[in-house]
């Protein structure tokens, strides 16, 4: 995933970069979110009910905008040295 455009559809891992062919997602299922922040599922989904990481209902399924990961991510903290 790159931090401009996004994960990649399909087979492709999160990390991979967009080909010019490729159509960035959009939202995210909570898996490809676990997979590109490392943490776990009750993790996130905690932080979705507290409203630190914004998510919609779509029908029922739960989605994470792209850009709401982004914000996310650039908005924590920097670990101390």
């Amino acid at each position: 995933m790159t931090a401009s455009t996004g994960p990649k559809r399909g087979s492709q891992t999160v990390g991979d970069a967009l080909h010019a062919d490729s159509v960035p997602l959009l939202m995210l299922t909570i898996d490809q979110v676990k997979a590109a922040v490392n943490l776990s599922e009750d993790t996130l989904r905690e932080l979705m009910r507290s409203g630190a990481l914004p998510s919609v209902l779509v029908g029922r399924a739960r989605r994470i905008r792209w850009s709401d990961l982004q914000n996310w991510v650039a908005g924590l903290p920097h670990a101390a040295a």
